[in-house]
């Protein structure tokens, strides 16, 4: 898993999903089953229709997705793409069947454990007659190819949004998005808009004290590829910047500012709002986390009290007020 504020799975667990995806993509490639003609102008039209939810790390984008997650008009990935960047290099010297093949792979172990933390298995148990998980492979191998075919852009991530929405029962034309969280999506929203002119964006911010102090409760748990606090607040900053910026340049019904702080202070209208910018009625589940449908509990350092202020050296606090200055020009744009 590539969750840099998760704790790794021991190699034999991470050896062993990969001999699950593997066996998996196998009996699938083994088996096509392709698309019936009454879905494809459905499926090409809802691959279309991206949400991007986005900020910089522990700045309540998880919580955001969550809440989003049970509401019957959208179609929540329930683990981080990271298609934007970090995915995109991985797969771009590969063919588009070694391509296909790795993402699926990749994301039939996200859907067992998105985020190394309960609700696992997100799909269901498989049995001896039924594998959601072989559905979902053999439907993201078809969406895939037939996005692609349709010169959808990024066919390869909407596919997975396609082949998630099918396996779990969702109709096409009763969605109105499929969203997607990563953080650090902002960094790369003019081409996301080229490529998704529709395209939806949902920008969280959090006081950098907060975000700062989440980051660091993880870091002794974190895996390798965990930044360090300097490089948290340099991501801080250039988020902030970055939501300056589109505050102004996008027009309001594709970019929404989401603050964390006011979404703990007052959930039901929060929501309310961000139901509003996606055109989506008011439900009860907008008030209940869930991954896939299945009660979520918060990320770890969301419910974690903080008895005392962290130790930050001196260059540390230094970053952290300038990115205070930044946070408090964006809380006075927005007023």
């Amino acid at each position: 898993m590539d969750h840099r504020t998760q704790q790794q799975f021991a190699p034999e667990w991470q050896h062993a999903g990969e001999r699950w995806s593997d066996a998996v993509w196998e009996f699938v490639e083994k088996a096509p089953n392709p698309l019936d003609d009454a879905v494809i102008d459905a499926t090409i039209a809802f691959a279309r229709q991206p949400t991007f939810i986005c900020g910089a790390h522990r700045s309540g984008t998880t919580l955001v997705r969550d809440l989003l997650d049970g509401h019957p008009a959208l179609c929540v990935l329930p683990a981080e793409a990271s298609y934007f960047g970090a995915m995109e290099r991985k797969v771009a010297s590969r063919t588009w069947d070694q391509r296909l093949s790795f993402v699926g792979r990749e994301w039939l172990r996200r859907l067992v454990n998105p985020i190394n933390q309960p609700p696992f298995w997100l799909l269901g148990r498989s049995t001896e007659s039924i594998s959601p998980y072989a559905d979902f492979a053999r439907c993201y191998a078809n969406h895939a190819t037939l996005l692609r075919d349709a010169l959808v852009p990024a066919a390869d991530l909407a596919a997975i949004a396609c082949a998630f929405a099918k396996t779990r029962g969702q109709v096409f034309d009763d969605l109105a998005w499929w969203i997607e969280k990563t953080p650090g999506t902002e960094r790369h929203l003019p081409r996301i808009w080229q490529m998704f002119p529709q395209a939806r964006v949902i920008h969280v911010v959090r006081d950098p004290k907060g975000a700062a102090a989440s980051y660091r409760a993880l870091l002794p748990h974190s895996n390798a590829d965990a930044a360090s606090m300097t490089a948290a607040f340099r991501e801080m900053i250039r988020s902030y910047r970055i939501c300056r910026h589109f505050m102004r340049a996008a027009p309001d019904d594709q970019y929404l500012i989401v603050s964390y702080d006011a979404l703990v202070g007052d959930r039901v209208g929060t929501m309310r709002r961000v139901a509003r910018f996606l055109g989506i009625a008011d439900h009860p589940a907008l008030q209940e986390q869930s991954v896939a449908g299945l009660p979520a509990s918060p990320n770890s350092s969301y419910a974690a009290p903080f008895s005392r202020p962290p130790p930050w050296s001196a260059f540390e606090r230094v970053c952290l007020e300038v990115a205070r200055i930044y946070y408090r020009k964006v809380v006075r744009d927005l007023a």
